[in-house]
């Protein structure tokens, strides 16, 4: 069965989109995840809507927008502190990407007989 894209789509957002007028109520309407960057709040709320996700009669695509952040000595040393720790690669030039979203949402979607797509741009 076909399925249109917008009725399939969900994405993490920022929660201050929610307050962009006309934009922010279609995204809400259309059940995008809002975050805040409070992790234990955001790891819930993905919980939550992965949970009703998969009483959904047609699949669902869940788009994660990766975004920079800006570099600094300080957050480099982190990342490469944490390379070492974790038995990683050290980026020379760039941070060590956070994964817990993703990570969280994979898990989900696993326990749910969810398919995992991952493509860039």
């Amino acid at each position: 069965a076909r399925y249109n894209f917008m009725h399939t789509m969900r994405a993490l957002t920022k929660r201050s989109v929610l307050f962009v007028p006309g934009f922010g109520p279609l995204l809400w309407a259309f059940e995008f995840l809002f975050l805040t960057r409070n992790f234990a709040k955001d790891e819930m709320m993905i919980k939550r809507a992965s949970e009703g996700y998969k009483d959904y009669p047609f699949p669902i695509q869940i788009c994660i927008f990766c975004e920079g952040t800006r570099f600094t000595e300080a957050k480099y040393e982190r990342g490469v502190q944490y390379a070492k720790e974790k038995g990683l690669k050290e980026l020379k030039h760039h941070l060590i990407p956070r994964t817990k979203g993703f990570a969280i949402i994979a898990q989900y979607c696993k326990l749910n007989g969810t398919n995992i797509y991952i493509s860039r741009l």
